[in-house]
């Protein structure tokens, strides 16, 4: 009895162990899982991200310039796209500058160049006629001179710099209650994306609201789809016009046979 209880009793540790070996590997096979499944999520979540990051820092637009491809991203488009609709701006005083270069046998730059050195010369001869002899004192007007000159050109192009910040806000918030007249008149349209070029340069060259140039096209777009609805009608009642002509003709002839026939 004492042997068959010490049997049994010394097969329950084994068993015990072989049990909590298999829940080991089992636990162990499940954490791998649950680490390669994590693993490969985060591999996912990291290639979206390097995803959207490529689309990012992808190029907006690619550009000719000086027989050159450049490719420029959506920043550098708007900024440079902004720069050529000054060009118009500043077209004739551009061209103005280059036949006072051509005139005095120059390039544009050369010229320029030489107006900047006749001002410093100009400047430096007042200081010394001043000075009266005094170089130190000359240095000291010179200097003076100078910052003051920069500081006007600073001045000058913060004044710019603001006026221009200001006709961007004031546009910016134009086209944004033009926005939301226009969602009034149509709900779908909740976006400037979604208002056409043609209504916002019509606005501009017309001096109108945003709304107005949208029900003006309106207008013009329905005025377009009748006429070609009526031209279409006008096309197919000629096309009918002559088929009936042709056809009563026809019958004319074949009356007139008819009779012949009857009278001989």
């Amino acid at each position: 009895m004492d042997e068959n209880l010490t049997t049994e009793q010394g097969t329950i540790p084994e068993q015990q162990g072989q049990a909590a070996e298999g829940l080991d590997e089992t636990n162990a096979a499940e954490e791998k899982s649950g680490q390669s499944d994590n693993a490969d999520a985060t591999n996912e979540g990291n290639k979206e991200s390097t995803a959207e990051q490529k689309e990012e820092t992808a190029p907006a637009l690619e550009v000719k310039f000086n027989k050159k491809k450049i490719s420029l991203s959506r920043e550098e488009a708007v900024t440079y796209a902004q720069k050529g609709m000054k060009y118009d701006q500043i077209h004739g005083d551009l061209q103005k500058l280059r036949d006072h270069a051509a005139r005095n046998g120059k390039s544009l730059s050369e010229f320029v160049k030489g107006l900047e050195e006749a001002e410093i010369d100009v400047i430096r001869q007042q200081c010394r006629e001043t000075a009266d002899g005094n170089e130190e004192y000359e240095q000291l007007l010179f200097d003076k001179a100078l910052k003051e000159r920069d500081i006007k050109l600073q001045e000058y192009n913060d004044d710019v710099a603001a006026k221009e910040k200001a006709e961007q806000e004031s546009l910016e918030q134009r086209i944004a209650d033009g926005v939301i007249a226009i969602n009034k008149l149509n709900p779908e349209i909740k976006d400037v994306s979604q208002v056409s070029e043609n209504v916002l340069r019509m606005a501009e060259e017309e001096g109108i609201s945003i709304r107005e140039a949208y029900l003006l096209q309106e207008f013009n777009n329905r005025k377009a789809v009748e006429a070609a609805e009526n031209a279409e009608k006008s096309a197919k009642e000629k096309s009918s016009g002559s088929l009936n002509d042709t056809a009563g003709e026809e019958m004319n002839s074949a009356d007139k046979e008819f009779l012949r026939g009857l009278w001989n």
